[in-house]
């Protein structure tokens, strides 16, 4: 039963792709320089007739925002993660992601946005069979976890935004991106992996009602095909991703909510020629609700408790569907306005595989943001 529960993580492989969110920037006049981190500690178990896997992640990442001038602005970003699998034998994956650099430079008075990004490839690369294994498994799209990939190859990234006031407390904006990563090697003696490019377009509105503001979002990302050693071995299907966010904001107390929706197709797979074969759903859709409430309770103190719901649909490889839920709550205070701390816990229960497979969990959060 464990080999089974291995087998089915293996096949439900979330995107390893950039997630490309809407074309949105934050170039704020005055904005000072900021540096801060969002340390995650994560602990799944899934269980079924008597046997049971656990995976373990600590992450611990590092973010930068550096405005170099006006309308002109630089973040950067790396993490690091201790990763365990336990199923019978324990397996380690431990190492540096790829930094990430992005530049921003806003034109028109904030109307049109130009976004230019690189990959730089210092994470960790040419995996074992062991490492493979537990990184397929960090890449299940039912658990939650926030580091999925490690090394990659040189890359960069293109977005080009436009955005603009079509009322009276409605704004629109339009984005196109381009992604780009180069070949590598991901793991040991087995030759060199494209990825594949992504191009993704996005609309997006936001809309002001007194105290609330709506947001709608649609992202559609095209897959080009992966290969290795230069021959095709899989790609991926376009999605659309379809998001309405809302917040309610009042004197000491915040609500907000998400409701998300990803569709995705049937992907392409070739064999050892580069020949195709028959198309098929390696990822399921998915269907996320969560919501929280702010409350400041002190002019330094606020607590946010939050909860969500993610669905993810039946794939072809083996994954029935999943639903997990997820409740919790965070603790924050600012001190002197540029320094933020907020440590959170969060508690996980659900099922996969169409209710075989029990899932429990919980994650454990320290955020500490200071600006200089």
């Amino acid at each position: 039963m464990r080999n089974k529960i291995l087998i089915i993580l293996s096949a439900a492989l979330a995107l390893v792709a950039l997630d490309i969110s809407p074309a949105v920037s934050q170039i704020v006049y005055g904005q000072p320089p900021a540096a801060g981190t969002h340390v995650v500690y994560s602990h799944w178990k899934l269980e079924q007739g008597g046997d049971e896997v656990t995976v373990n992640q600590f992450m611990i990442p590092l973010t930068g925002f550096v405005p170099l001038q006006d309308n002109f602005e630089m973040s950067f970003y790396i993490a690091n993660s201790s990763n365990t699998l336990k199923a019978g034998s324990e397996f380690d994956l431990n190492g540096l992601g790829d930094a990430r650099v992005q530049a921003n430079h806003s034109f028109a008075d904030d109307q049109l946005l130009v976004s230019v990004g690189l990959n730089l490839p210092t994470g960790k690369r040419e995996l074992d069979a062991e490492e493979a294994l537990l990184l397929d498994v960090l890449s299940t799209n039912f658990l939650d976890l926030p580091m999925r990939r490690f090394g990659e190859g040189f890359g960069f990234n293109i977005l080009l935004g436009g955005a603009a006031v079509l009322s009276e407390g409605i704004r629109g904006g339009i984005g196109l991106s381009y992604q780009y990563t180069g070949t590598y090697t991901p793991y040991e003696n087995l030759g060199d992996y494209n990825p594949g490019d992504v191009f993704s377009a996005n609309v997006g509105a936001d809309f002001d009602r007194g105290d609330i503001t709506w947001s709608l979002d649609f992202i559609y990302s095209l897959y080009t095909t992966d290969q290795f050693d230069n021959i095709n071995t899989f790609r991926q299907s376009p999605s659309f991703d379809s998001r309405l966010s809302g917040q309610w904001s009042g004197e000491k107390v915040t609500l907000s909510g998400l409701v998300r929706y990803v569709l995705r197709g049937d992907n392409k797979e070739y064999d050892t020629t580069g020949a195709e074969l028959d198309a098929f759903k390696l990822y399921g859709n998915e269907f996320t609700v969560g919501g929280a409430v702010s409350y400041m309770f002190s002019p330094q103190w606020f607590v946010t408790p939050a909860t969500d719901l993610h669905i993810v649909t039946k794939s072809n490889r083996g994954l029935d569907n999943a639903t997990v839920f997820g409740i919790g709550a965070s603790l924050g205070r600012t001190f002197q306005e540029t320094v933020r701390v907020n440590g959170g816990f969060k508690i996980y229960t659900g099922n996969a595989d169409g209710g075989n497979i029990d899932v429990t969990g919980y994650q454990i959060t320290f955020d500490l943001t200071a600006a200089m």
